[in-house]
């Protein structure tokens, strides 16, 4: 049996952009509201950018882009500069 669909949820789909290249949600994650939605895009940008800082990955600029059905919602951004001294 399939699980009953809450009719007080929404699809949001977390489009990742890094640098100038789109990766694109094509399933989406079902979330109570857009306060649900900012709350994972932040977190998952942080996230992220964790992981390519560590891994001194050349991406500087990050965005998760979130969308419903029907429109764009929000965009959570992080662009990070490095920058080494010589003593």
């Amino acid at each position: 049996m399939l699980p009953a669909f809450d009719a007080t949820m929404t699809r949001y789909f977390f489009d990742v952009r890094r640098n100038d290249e789109l990766v694109t949600d094509v399933e989406g994650t079902d979330l109570p509201d857009i306060g649900a939605a900012q709350q994972e895009a932040i977190l998952s940008l942080a996230e992220m950018a964790r992981d390519r800082i560590l891994d001194h990955d050349s991406v500087r600029r990050l965005a998760i882009e979130v969308r419903d059905q029907e429109k764009s919602v929000l965009a959570a951004r992080l662009v990070w500069e490095i920058e080494l001294h010589n003593n």
